[in-house]
């Protein structure tokens, strides 16, 4: 459990810039309750692409902080008019942190390996009548990291907020689901022979369903089995589970059953896909991504615009406007989202963008192992492959945060910026378009993402202003076509012009 925190926890995160590493609070609008700790908001990637059909009628989005000093980042969802919402997450996510910045304060930052907190949540089930929340984290104090997991239950109609226990009738029967928990336990090959008899209820606090109606308790790491095993995850029968559960309990079930994807162990995030099922069309036959227009850009006034931590639930709204001034971009996708918004992606390679790797879960990589980086990369190539028939040329790591073995483990050309919207601080449009306008210049790479409503909504005056200027919009392998790039070479702008 995180830094001995009896509630589990939580994984990943928001871009910011490599530079910055203040505590300052620098909120913005947000439904979300204020916790004690200062944190700069933004909306942050991860939210559904399509709008809940709930009585409250409101789009579930995902807000993100991070605490820079404290290498603390995570994410919580939101929905408007729901504060109940966000304040449930946000009071874990403060149990967290706490016990964190505790468990930090002992060790010693000062060797290669920065302790770092990494939080985000995931969708297990969205319905009319239930929401249901898994925060993952992952916590790493220098020797060596765990990941945990706590669902919470919303219902959206009585704006009521649930814990595990909240789904059962009374005591005794939320006293019966540990002892079935115990039971279950004793029979994984897995699990230490004593760990069954050390388990109390608050090992219970990450309840989803399966498609049939069972119970899936999930354990954090180390916490019942070596932490090889990962986090363990046991079965409570339909037949036993459901006579304990309360109204809200069987209501929640029933959306649980109702999603596509159940918990599944803390190497892999569970995602519930947001795009029409059945829509997924096979991945090309193609072994390397398509060719681009030859644009020698050390003779034209070229610009690259990118955008990281999508695809999101703005991104098709971007491929629009784009597409409007026939204006190519790259994407640095997070491996997490790409079975939620599979369609997306394949229409960004479609229509000529670039797709470039910006790891499975957002982790700040110097603070990884070698392995730990590795798989991190090479999970995100493996999942855009798998739907666009070829892996990404590019790599760009998250918060800029690199160091010379990661960029050798990258295996690609790693691709910073020089142009800083602050787009994920500000979130106001005309902010966004002052700063990319004002910072534009022959052979910029510019830093935005398209997980924010805001920035989406300031490219076309972007694209407006800069094509004025007689800028081309260039994906960036295009850009830094004359420099030959090289793997584990890092770029932060292109040529300009002679």
């Amino acid at each position: 459990m995180l830094a001995g925190v009896a509630s589990s926890a939580l994984i990943l995160t928001s871009c910011t810039a490599p530079t910055s590493t203040d505590n300052t609070a620098d909120s913005s609008n947000s439904d979300s309750a204020a916790i004690t700790t200062p944190v700069p908001i933004a909306t942050a990637p991860g939210a559904p692409e399509t709008t809940l059909s709930s009585t409250a009628n409101a789009e579930l989005n995902t807000e993100s902080a991070s605490l820079n000093d404290a290498r603390v980042f995570y994410r919580w969802f939101s929905m408007a008019g729901h504060a109940e919402l966000s304040e449930a997450q946000l009071r874990v996510i403060e149990e967290w942190i706490s016990g964190y910045q505790e468990a930090r304060g002992e060790g010693d930052d000062s060797g290669v390996a920065t302790p770092e907190l990494n939080v985000q949540p995931v969708l297990t089930a969205s319905t009319e009548e239930a929401i249901g929340i898994r925060l993952e984290a992952f916590e790493f104090l220098g020797a060596s990291g765990a990941a945990s997991y706590h669902t919470l239950w919303y219902l959206p109609q009585e704006h009521q907020a649930l814990e595990t226990k909240d789904l059962f009738t009374d005591d005794a029967t939320w006293a019966k689901l540990l002892e079935l928990a115990k039971t279950a336990l004793s029979k994984h090959p897995d699990v230490f022979p004593d760990a069954p008899a050390d388990v109390d209820e608050t090992y219970l606090d990450s309840l989803n369903f399966d498609s049939a109606g069972n119970g899936l308790l999930e354990f954090d790491e180390y916490t019942v089995a070596a932490g090889a095993v990962g986090a363990p995850v046991i079965t409570i029968a339909a037949a036993d589970l459901e006579p304990l559960l309360n109204k809200a309990g069987k209501k929640v079930r029933t959306a649980g059953m109702s999603a596509e994807t159940s918990t599944q162990a803390a190497s892999s995030s569970s995602v519930v896909s947001s795009e029409a099922p059945g829509t997924v069309t096979a991945p090309p036959d193609a072994a390397a991504p398509p060719s681009q227009s030859n644009v020698d850009c050390a003779v034209t006034k070229c610009i690259a615009l990118t955008f990281d931590d999508g695809p999101g639930p703005y991104t098709q709204q971007l491929l629009d406007t784009l597409g409007e001034y026939n204006a190519k971009a790259t994407f640095f996708v997070v491996g997490s989202n790409v079975d939620r918004y599979t369609e997306t992606l394949m229409r960004e390679a479609a229509e000529g963008h670039e797709i470039g790797n910006h790891t499975w879960s957002h982790r700040s990589l110097p603070t990884l192992s070698e392995d730990g980086v590795s798989d991190e990369l090479e999970s995100t190539s493996d999942a855009i492959s798998n739907v666009l028939g070829y892996a990404p040329q590019l790599v760009r790591p998250p918060y800029g945060a690199t160091s010379p073995t990661v960029n050798q483990l990258t295996h690609s050309p790693v691709v910073l910026w020089d142009v800083d919207t602050l787009d994920w601080k500000s979130r106001n449009a005309a902010a966004v378009v002052d700063e990319a306008v004002t910072g534009a210049h022959a052979g910029a790479i510019v830093l935005m993402h398209d997980i924010h409503s805001s920035t989406v909504n300031a490219v076309p005056e972007i694209l407006k202003q800069l094509s004025g200027q007689g800028y081309e919009f260039v994906t960036v392998s295009q850009l830094l076509a004359s420099k030959n790039p090289a793997a584990g070479v890092v770029y932060s702008t292109g040529p300009a012009p002679k």
